[in-house]
């Protein structure tokens, strides 16, 4: 159940790194943001899921360990909006 909410959840954080990451990277081409778009996902959304599955199967708090991945997300979203907003 709460890897349902955090699939939910990641509906929102998606799209705050890739419009943080289009505005980053869009001097070269639109291919480029996409691809280090979905480059992010496969490389830290998804190990952290099964990260934060792995805690939640060993005892610790399920909602907790399986908000991993979002938060980080939305940390990441946080730093390049700085970035570019310090352009």
């Amino acid at each position: 159940m709460h890897r349902r909410f955090a699939f939910t959840i990641a509906c929102l954080t998606f799209p705050f790194v890739g419009v943080a990451l289009s505005l980053l990277l869009d001097r070269w081409s639109r291919l480029v943001p996409f691809f280090v778009g979905n480059l992010v996902v496969i490389v830290l959304f998804y190990p952290l899921l099964l990260f934060g599955q792995i805690l939640g199967e060993r005892g610790f708090v399920p909602a907790l360990s399986l908000a991993i991945p979002n938060v980080v997300l939305l940390g990441l979203g946080c730093f390049l909006f700085r970035k570019v907003a310090l352009q």
